[in-house]
Protein backbone atom coordinates (compact mmCIF):
# COMPACT_ATOMS: atom_id res chain seq x y z
CA UNK A 1 0.00 0.00 0.00
CA UNK A 2 0.66 3.55 -0.16
CA UNK A 3 3.83 4.50 2.09
CA UNK A 4 4.12 8.34 3.40
CA UNK A 5 7.73 9.23 2.83
CA UNK A 6 9.69 12.59 3.22
CA UNK A 7 12.92 12.87 1.55
CA UNK A 8 16.05 14.62 3.17
CA UNK A 9 18.47 15.36 0.23
CA UNK A 10 21.79 16.74 1.65
CA UNK A 11 23.49 19.08 -1.09
CA UNK A 12 26.16 16.61 -1.77
CA UNK A 13 27.25 13.75 -0.97
CA UNK A 14 28.78 13.29 2.74
CA UNK A 15 29.07 9.84 3.47
CA UNK A 16 27.14 7.31 5.76
CA UNK A 17 27.14 9.66 8.75
CA UNK A 18 25.98 12.84 7.86
CA UNK A 19 22.82 10.44 5.86
CA UNK A 20 22.58 9.47 9.58
CA UNK A 21 22.32 12.41 11.41
CA UNK A 22 20.20 13.89 9.06
CA UNK A 23 17.96 11.01 8.81
CA UNK A 24 17.97 10.29 12.42
CA UNK A 25 17.07 13.97 13.38
CA UNK A 26 14.21 13.91 10.65
CA UNK A 27 12.39 10.42 12.21
CA UNK A 28 13.00 11.66 15.84
CA UNK A 29 11.90 15.43 15.64
CA UNK A 30 7.88 14.48 16.46
CA UNK A 31 7.74 10.45 17.06
CA UNK A 32 7.05 9.25 20.09
CA UNK A 33 9.69 7.32 22.74
CA UNK A 34 8.67 4.01 21.65
CA UNK A 35 8.30 4.55 17.85
CA UNK A 36 10.58 2.30 16.10
CA UNK A 37 12.97 3.87 13.30
CA UNK A 38 14.55 1.85 10.47
CA UNK A 39 17.38 2.16 8.33
CA UNK A 40 18.42 0.12 5.64
CA UNK A 41 20.85 -0.13 2.50
CA UNK A 42 19.57 1.58 -0.73
CA UNK A 43 21.17 -0.93 -3.41
CA UNK A 44 18.11 -3.34 -2.63
CA UNK A 45 20.35 -6.10 -1.20
CA UNK A 46 17.88 -5.64 2.53
CA UNK A 47 15.63 -8.78 2.53
CA UNK A 48 12.66 -7.23 3.57
CA UNK A 49 11.03 -10.39 4.24
CA UNK A 50 13.36 -9.82 7.41
CA UNK A 51 11.29 -6.75 8.96
CA UNK A 52 8.39 -8.36 10.84
CA UNK A 53 10.85 -10.17 12.67
CA UNK A 54 13.05 -7.34 13.45
CA UNK A 55 10.09 -4.97 14.41
CA UNK A 56 8.91 -8.29 16.54
CA UNK A 57 12.26 -8.26 18.18
CA UNK A 58 11.71 -4.35 19.17
CA UNK A 59 8.06 -4.89 20.12
CA UNK A 60 9.41 -7.74 22.74
CA UNK A 61 11.84 -5.58 23.82
CA UNK A 62 15.07 -4.84 22.19
CA UNK A 63 16.28 -1.53 21.82
CA UNK A 64 18.39 -2.30 18.50
CA UNK A 65 17.72 -4.95 15.92
CA UNK A 66 20.09 -5.91 13.90
CA UNK A 67 20.07 -7.69 10.57
CA UNK A 68 22.60 -10.23 10.84
CA UNK A 69 23.68 -11.44 7.67
CA UNK A 70 27.00 -13.43 9.11
CA UNK A 71 23.76 -15.31 11.07
CA UNK A 72 22.16 -15.42 7.89
CA UNK A 73 22.67 -16.25 4.36
CA UNK A 74 25.23 -14.77 2.25
CA UNK A 75 23.73 -14.75 -1.62
CA UNK A 76 26.82 -13.47 -4.63
CA UNK A 77 29.32 -11.74 -1.61
CA UNK A 78 32.78 -12.12 -3.04
CA UNK A 79 35.40 -13.20 -0.71
CA UNK A 80 36.81 -9.91 -0.70
CA UNK A 81 34.06 -8.63 1.11
CA UNK A 82 33.23 -11.07 3.50
CA UNK A 83 36.50 -10.99 4.82
CA UNK A 84 36.34 -7.44 4.59
CA UNK A 85 32.84 -7.50 6.67
CA UNK A 86 34.01 -10.33 9.57
CA UNK A 87 37.20 -8.57 10.09
CA UNK A 88 35.09 -5.74 11.04
CA UNK A 89 32.72 -7.46 13.19
CA UNK A 90 35.91 -8.99 15.14
CA UNK A 91 37.88 -5.80 15.43
CA UNK A 92 34.28 -4.21 16.94
CA UNK A 93 34.33 -7.59 19.31
CA UNK A 94 37.61 -7.74 20.29
CA UNK A 95 38.46 -3.90 21.07
CA UNK A 96 34.82 -3.19 22.26
CA UNK A 97 33.61 -6.10 23.95
CA UNK A 98 30.26 -6.57 21.76
CA UNK A 99 29.38 -9.64 21.05
CA UNK A 100 27.28 -8.68 17.83
CA UNK A 101 28.18 -10.73 14.74
CA UNK A 102 27.28 -8.49 12.11
CA UNK A 103 28.29 -4.93 12.95
CA UNK A 104 28.36 -3.10 9.34
CA UNK A 105 24.91 -3.59 8.37
CA UNK A 106 22.79 -0.65 7.51
CA UNK A 107 19.26 -2.50 8.33
CA UNK A 108 18.28 -1.95 11.48
CA UNK A 109 15.67 -1.36 13.90
CA UNK A 110 16.25 1.02 16.51
CA UNK A 111 13.52 2.38 20.12
CA UNK A 112 13.43 6.42 19.43
CA UNK A 113 14.34 6.50 23.02
CA UNK A 114 17.50 4.82 22.55
CA UNK A 115 18.22 7.72 19.93
CA UNK A 116 17.13 10.22 22.15
CA UNK A 117 19.21 9.10 25.05
CA UNK A 118 22.08 8.34 23.16
CA UNK A 119 21.98 12.53 21.31
CA UNK A 120 21.32 13.76 24.94
CA UNK A 121 24.54 11.76 26.60
CA UNK A 122 27.08 12.15 23.17
CA UNK A 123 25.59 15.25 21.37
CA UNK A 124 26.74 15.91 17.94
CA UNK A 125 29.73 13.21 18.99
CA UNK A 126 27.25 10.03 18.57
CA UNK A 127 28.15 9.79 15.03
CA UNK A 128 31.94 10.97 15.28
CA UNK A 129 32.69 8.89 11.27
CA UNK A 130 31.81 10.19 8.73
CA UNK A 131 32.34 6.90 6.45
CA UNK A 132 30.69 3.24 6.85
CA UNK A 133 32.21 3.07 10.40
CA UNK A 134 29.40 5.00 11.37
CA UNK A 135 27.84 1.86 11.81
CA UNK A 136 29.52 0.32 14.22
CA UNK A 137 30.03 3.12 16.46
CA UNK A 138 26.68 4.05 16.82
CA UNK A 139 26.31 -0.12 17.84
CA UNK A 140 29.44 0.62 19.88
CA UNK A 141 27.85 3.56 22.09
CA UNK A 142 24.19 1.89 22.11
CA UNK A 143 25.98 -1.09 23.79
CA UNK A 144 27.76 0.75 26.19
CA UNK A 145 24.53 2.97 27.48
CA UNK A 146 22.48 -0.37 27.95
CA UNK A 147 20.75 -0.84 25.14
CA UNK A 148 19.39 -4.38 24.77
CA UNK A 149 21.09 -5.23 21.37
CA UNK A 150 19.02 -8.57 18.91
CA UNK A 151 20.14 -9.88 15.99
CA UNK A 152 17.83 -11.60 13.37
CA UNK A 153 19.50 -13.69 10.65
CA UNK A 154 18.75 -12.64 7.06
CA UNK A 155 19.80 -13.51 3.53
CA UNK A 156 22.12 -11.18 2.03
CA UNK A 157 21.64 -11.25 -1.68
CA UNK A 158 23.85 -9.21 -3.84
CA UNK A 159 22.79 -10.66 -7.17
CA UNK A 160 19.87 -7.82 -6.68
CA UNK A 161 22.06 -5.14 -6.08
CA UNK A 162 21.38 -1.88 -7.93
CA UNK A 163 23.98 0.34 -8.46
CA UNK A 164 27.58 0.12 -7.96
CA UNK A 165 29.01 -0.47 -3.93
CA UNK A 166 29.97 3.43 -2.57
CA UNK A 167 32.34 1.58 -0.01
CA UNK A 168 35.77 2.69 -0.35
CA UNK A 169 38.24 0.20 0.95
CA UNK A 170 41.01 2.44 2.26
CA UNK A 171 38.93 5.10 4.01
CA UNK A 172 36.52 2.74 5.17
CA UNK A 173 39.87 0.46 6.92
CA UNK A 174 41.23 3.97 8.54
CA UNK A 175 37.41 4.95 9.82
CA UNK A 176 37.33 1.39 11.87
CA UNK A 177 41.09 1.66 12.67
CA UNK A 178 40.16 5.47 14.50
CA UNK A 179 36.62 3.76 16.35
CA UNK A 180 38.93 0.80 17.56
CA UNK A 181 42.02 3.28 19.01
CA UNK A 182 39.43 4.94 20.56
CA UNK A 183 37.58 2.12 21.74
CA UNK A 184 41.02 0.95 23.67
CA UNK A 185 41.98 4.21 24.66
CA UNK A 186 38.75 4.44 26.85
CA UNK A 187 38.75 1.23 27.71
CA UNK A 188 42.44 1.98 29.34
CA UNK A 189 41.02 5.36 31.12
CA UNK A 190 38.44 3.15 32.82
Amino acid sequence: GPLPAEVIKLERNQGPGAAFRAGFAAALDGTSGEALVVTLEADTTSDLDALDGMLDRARSGADVVLASHHAGQLVGVGAHRRFLSRAASYAVQRTAGMRASTVSSFFRVYRASVLRDAYERHGDDLIREGGFACKAEILIKLDRMGARVAEVPVALDWSRREGASKLRVLPTVGGYARLMMRNVAARERV
